[in-house]
């Protein structure tokens, strides 16, 4: 039996992801449930400042400790994952959009060739 050339292999031989896409694909799945959950598990608001506890080490009430502000780091690394996984989403989307554009209408911002 003959193989393929260029098809890529999925699983190994025992019938199990390689250890890295598995561990890659837990680590995305963690992140966008931690994003989707994060006003349920931010333990503050990620903007309110508290200038009493400003540069707060990591503790108890605080696991990541506090910025220059006072803020929890903690909570604004959760909510901001939400935004990073949409910018993620939308780049994409936005250099195809551009690649398209470039690709059909090359020269929309140039006067019309008058040159028969």
């Amino acid at each position: 039996m003959a193989e393929t050339v260029g098809t890529p292999v999925a699983r190994s031989r025992s019938g199990r992801w390689p250890a890295s896409l598995r561990v890659g694909a837990g680590m995305v799945v963690v992140l966008v449930l931690l994003a989707a959950l994060a006003r349920l598990l931010a333990p503050y608001n990620p903007d309110q400042m508290n200038l009493l506890a400003r540069f707060a080490k990591p503790g108890a009430a605080h696991w990541f400790g506090c910025d220059e502000y006072g803020r929890d780091v903690l909570s604004r690394v959760l909510y901001r994952a939400k935004l990073s996984l949409s910018m993620g989403g939308w780049q994409p989307r936005s250099a195809s959009a551009s690649a398209c554009r470039s690709v059909f209408w090359p020269d929309t911002g140039a006067a019309p060739s008058t040159n028969g």
